[in-house]
């Protein structure tokens, strides 16, 4: 059975409240997620970084795992894990997050969502993890360690998350000036160097103040984006699924947009492109330059899993912005207007 820590549409719930452990996902319909086996064979990173053979062998003789809970740690809904039910070492299952972990290495074990309908949730041991979600258990032993009363969980809420190491956000932006023809107008680098200007709690994932303050740093650094039309939310409404979304992001016009939608509790980060009116509107997702395209393409109708929809801005570009500096408040130049009129009366 091979893992990755990537997926996208949830498999349908069955009749029975007793699944087979663990689900198998079904196929994609976001073109967000590529599950295939290209990377793989490719030899690169990212594909070595998702998927694990398991063998049904651990190298560390272990004690017994504790008992999956009965219902999930935040959002208490129930477990249909079933203990009982043997594993299926054919199919490939997907990790939607870890949500806790327990004992001390090397016995440390790990509480895995799985992805799909009915919840389930289990435990791994570290070493079936540490090479597929490696940023996740680091996550998690990092927040075990701090000896936060508060569960993981609780730092997703409001951040937009989904890509291996949390940086969807910033994959969003390069795929979009990538559609643009300028990829390398805002790079990794930045991000980091402004990474480093937050809280901590960046490292859960971004808000809509991270993503402010971001574009606000791009124009103190004269990028010639427009930062004014950046910072300005266009949704007007609560939308609840792809078509409405959809509907909505038409009547706006032809143009790049940048999107913050969720999946249930996990937040996303894209972008939407709009052309002709007739035209179906296209997502680009993930930015990887060792690709070519370096960004995976699929259309907006196609994403079913989107429930909801937090915040939406469009991406223009601004050739020869120069940031002026700090901007003065208004009681600021009453101020030295006044002492203007003052040196010029006396």
């Amino acid at each position: 059975m091979g893992i990755s820590d990537s997926g996208d549409d949830d498999a349908a719930e069955p009749n029975d409240s007793t699944v087979v452990r663990p689900l198998s996902p079904t196929e994609s319909a976001s073109g967000l997620f590529d599950d295939g086996d290209d990377d793989e064979a490719s030899g690169s990173s990212s594909a070595k970084r998702r998927r694990l053979r398991r063998g049904g062998t651990v190298p560390l003789k272990h004690p017994a795992l504790p008992a999956a809970p009965m219902v999930h740690l935040y959002t208490k809904q129930r477990n249909h894990d079933d203990l009982k039910a043997p594993w299926d070492y054919d199919k490939k299952v997907i990790i939607k997050r870890l949500l806790d972990c327990h004992g001390n290495p090397p016995h440390r074990c790990y509480l895995v969502q799985w992805q799909g309908r009915p919840l389930q949730l289990s435990w791994l041991w570290r070493e079936e993890l540490v090479d597929v979600v490696p940023d996740s258990v680091n996550r998690i032993d990092a927040w075990k360690a701090s000896g936060s009363k508060e569960p993981i969980m609780s730092y997703f809420d409001n951040r937009d998350t989904a890509s291996d190491d949390d940086c969807c956000f910033i994959d969003a932006i390069r795929a979009a000036l990538y559609h643009l023809g300028c990829p390398d107008l805002v790079t990794v680098e930045m991000w980091e160097a402004f990474e480093k200007t937050r809280p901590p709690d960046i490292q859960y994932g971004v808000t809509r103040e991270d993503v402010t303050e971001f574009f606000k740093y791009l124009q103190r650094k004269s990028v010639p984006l427009d930062c004014d039309e950046l910072q300005r939310n266009l949704l007007d409404g609560s939308y609840t699924n792809a078509a409405q979304l959809n509907k909505f992001i038409r009547g706006l016009g032809s143009g790049t947009y940048l999107a913050s939608v969720g999946e249930d509790d996990l937040g996303y980060c894209f972008v939407v492109i709009v052309e002709g009116p007739n035209d179906d509107i296209k997502v680009l997702g993930w930015y990887d330059e060792k690709r070519n395209p370096p960004v995976d393409a699929g259309l907006l109708r196609n994403y079913l899993w989107v429930n909801r929809a937090r915040w939406l801005c469009r991406i223009i570009l601004k050739a020869g912005y120069v940031c002026r500096g700090k901007r003065k408040s208004r009681s600021q130049k009453k101020r030295e207007k006044r002492e203007r009129l003052h040196l010029q009366s006396s």
